[in-house]
C-alpha cells in the first residue's frame, strides 16, 4: 500500500494532505497526518507499538509494510478485537474509547456493513449517582449525534455572556464614549457554527465588533507610528448615519518566539480532535530556528509534555507533531491548574525582545479546578503580571462555553477566535498568526467626542 498515494486520490484525506504539505511538512509526514489524529485509538496504538520518537516517519514505514486496502484496515485488525452485532436493528453497537465522565468518542457498528466506521463526537452521558460506570461496549437507543436532530437544541449546555442593548446618548449631557478595542474574531466562527448545524443564531452570539475584525479592509499598516487611524462616515436612509474607525497597528515581527501551548484534552474536546491537530500543526509551522516551544496538556490533571523545546531544523517541527500523536484524550476538565503551569513555563524562558505567549486551545467546559468566571478571571490578572500575553482558539459545537474563553482572553491581553473546520484554521490561524501572537498593544481603548452642534445622540 502506497500511503501517499492513497492519501492523494481519496477524497476524505487529500483536502487534509494538501494542507499539511501547504504548511510545508514532507510527503511522508502529511500522509500520516492526513490519516491519524492523536486522541484516536488507532493512533495511540501505532504510539505504543512504534514509541514517540520519529513517530511520522517510522508510522509511514509501518504502513508500507501492511497489506490492507487502506489504513483503517490496516490498524483495525489490531485495534479492534472483537465486535458484536445488536439483535436490535434500531440499536447500534457503541464501542468506549475514552471517558465516559466527560463526553467520550465513539466509533459506532454499522449493521448493514458489518463493521465498525468512523469516529463521532457523541453528547455526554449521565452517570449514575455514585460517580461510576462499566467499562466496554454497551447500546445507546439514540444516535444523538445526527445533523438537524432536535436533542441538538435541547442538549445545548453553550453558554454566552448577555449582551446590554444600549440607550441612545445625547450628546449634551454625554459628549464622549469610551469603549474596549479589540481585533478578535470569535463571533463570527460560532455564527458560523450555528449555521453549519443547523441551529438557531441567538443575540448574545453576535458580538458586531468581532464580525468587523473578520474582514480584511486592506489599510495599508503605518510606517512613521505606531499606530494610524481611519475613519469613514456613512449616511443611512433613516436619516442616521454609522460612523467606522479603524485603528491600523504598525507591523512588528519579532525575531524570536516563546510559545506555551496550551491544550485541553478532558473527554468533551474528543471530537474536536481533528481540527485541533490541524490547528497545532499550523501553530508548529510557524516556528523558525532559535523559538523555544512548550506543550502543556490539561483533563483531571495537568501535564508538561514537551518543555523548552530548541527548534534547532526543520526536522524538529515534524518531531513535536510526532510526540502530540501519543496524546491521550480523557478525563475532567482542570483548566485552571493547566494555565498556571503554562505561565510558570513561559516564564522560564521569557525573553523581553521575544513574542511570548501562552495559546489555549479548548471548548472552555471547565469543570475541575477553578471553574467560575470571577475566579478565573482573578487568575489571569495575577498570571497576566508576568508580561505574558495569553491568546485563546476555541473549538466545539456542544457545551461550548463562549463566556469564559471570551473573559480568559480579554483579561489575558490576548486574542480570541474559532476554529472548527479546516478552513477556519486557515484563515484565523494560518492567515492571522501575527495577528494571534504578535501583539503590540494591551488594554486599547478608544474615545470618541461628538460635537454637539452636529450630532445630537449616538
Amino acid at each position: 500500500m502506497e500511503l501517499i498515494k492513497l492519501a492523494k486520490s481519496k477524497k476524505g484525506y487529500r483536502r487534509k494532505y494538501e494542507f499539511y504539505r501547504g504548511l510545508g511538512y514532507s510527503d511522508q509526514s502529511a500522509a500520516v497526518l492526513s490519516v491519524l489524529t492523536y486522541g484516536d485509538s488507532r493512533t495511540a496504538f501505532l504510539v505504543r507499538k512504534l514509541g514517540e520518537e520519529n513517530f511520522l516517519t517510522k508510522a509511514y514505514q509501518w504502513f508500507l509494510k501492511q497489506d490492507g486496502d487502506s489504513p483503517e484496515d490496516s490498524v483495525i485488525r489490531y485495534e479492534c478485537k472483537a465486535k458484536e452485532r445488536s439483535s436490535n436493528s434500531s440499536l447500534r453497537r457503541f464501542h468506549r474509547l475514552g471517558s465516559l465522565t466527560a463526553g467520550p468518542q465513539y466509533r459506532y457498528y454499522d449493521e448493514d456493513e458489518g463493521d465498525y466506521e468512523e469516529e463521532r463526537p457523541m453528547m455526554c452521558f449521565s452517570l449514575p449517582e455514585n460517580g461510576t460506570a462499566a467499562g466496554g461496549d454497551f447500546d445507546c437507543i439514540l444516535d444523538i449525534s445526527s445533523k438537524g436532530s432536535p436533542l441538538h437544541e435541547v442538549l445545548s449546555t453553550d453558554e454566552y455572556e448577555p449582551l446590554e442593548e444600549k440607550r441612545a446618548e445625547r450628546v449634551l449631557t454625554a459628549p464622549t464614549s469610551t469603549f474596549r478595542m479589540t481585533t478578535s474574531n470569535a463571533s463570527i466562527g460560532v455564527v458560523f457554527n450555528q449555521l453549519r448545524s443547523g441551529r438557531s443564531v441567538n443575540l448574545e452570539q453576535v458580538r458586531i465588533e468581532e464580525l468587523l475584525n473578520a474582514f480584511d479592509y486592506r489599510h495599508e499598516p503605518p510606517t512613521a507610528a505606531k499606530f494610524s487611524i481611519q475613519t469613514e462616515l456613512r449616511a443611512k436612509p433613516s436619516g442616521k448615519k454609522l460612523l467606522y474607525i479603524n485603528v491600523q497597528a504598525a507591523e512588528e515581527l519579532r525575531e524570536h518566539q516563546n510559545i506555551v501551548l496550551l491544550l485541553d484534552t478532558s473527554g468533551s474536546t474528543c471530537g474536536n480532535a481533528e481540527v485541533t491537530q490541524e490547528t497545532i500543526a499550523t501553530i508548529v509551522s510557524k516556528l523558525r530556528v532559535g523559538d523555544v516551544f512548550s506543550l502543556v496538556t490539561y483533563s483531571t490533571e495537568d501535564r508538561t509534555v514537551v518543555q523548552g523545546y530548541p527548534i534547532q531544523s526543520e526536522s524538529d517541527r515534524e518531531e513535536l507533531l510526532g510526540i502530540l500523536m501519543g496524546i491521550v484524550i480523557e478525563g475532567c476538565t482542570n483548566g485552571s491548574a493547566g494555565i498556571e503551569t503554562a505561565y510558570d513555563i513561559g516564564e522560564t524562558y521569557f525573553r523581553p525582545d521575544w513574542s511570548n505567549q501562552v495559546i489555549l486551545i479548548t471548548d472552555g467546559d471547565l469543570n475541575f479546578g477553578i471553574t467560575d468566571k470571577g475566579g478565573l478571571q482573578r487568575l489571569i490578572e495575577e498570571e497576566k503580571q508576568s508580561g505574558l500575553f495569553l491568546s485563546v482558539i476555541g473549538t466545539g459545537l456542544y457545551n461550548y462555553m463562549d463566556d469564559k474563553l471570551e473573559l480568559l482572553s480579554k483579561h489575558g491581553n490576548g486574542t480570541y477566535c474559532v476554529v472548527n473546520t479546516i478552513e477556519d484554521v486557515m484563515d484565523c490561524i494560518d492567515r492571522r498568526y501575527a495577528a494571534l501572537t504578535n501583539i503590540v498593544a494591551k488594554d486599547v481603548k478608544a474615545q470618541v467626542e461628538f460635537n454637539p452642534r452636529f450630532v445630537k445622540t449616538y
